[in-house]
């Protein structure tokens, strides 16, 4: 019996530290749309996928060829990433909107709001 009350414990504590936004960013995602201060971009989407992964790590490629990966978190509704590939430091970007299936992050590209906006594979 004391070992139930324990393992529930154990259970509400978890439940009440899990953060939900993190849940719902975590997995792989592919570009849908690219748009600057409003306007589409005409980047190949195809190109452009970001993996956030449980273990606190990331994967992100693009056009180009670029590809990124190192460690991000959350802080409210900012994605952080420290790029180890580029050692580029710790970058920001927005995260407008989450559901199941669509994720939308909001960046500034040489002084221009950029939007990406994602789909889970």
């Amino acid at each position: 019996m004391k070992n139930t009350h324990i393992c529930l414990l154990l259970l509400l504590f978890a439940t009440s530290c899990s953060n939900p936004l993190q849940d719902a960013v975590i997995g792989n995602w592919k570009a849908a749309l690219v748009t600057e201060e409003g306007e589409k971009l005409a980047v190949d989407t195809g190109e452009v996928k970001l993996s956030l992964q449980e273990n606190g790590q990331y994967n992100y490629s693009s056009t180009l060829n670029y590809q990124e990966a190192g460690s991000w978190f959350l802080d409210d509704n900012l994605l952080f990433t420290n790029d180890t590939i580029h050692k580029a430091g710790q970058k920001a970007v927005m995260i407008l909107e989450v559901k199941k299936d669509t994720l939308v992050l909001k960046m500034v590209e040489k002084g221009k709001d950029r939007l990406l906006t994602l789909v889970k594979e």
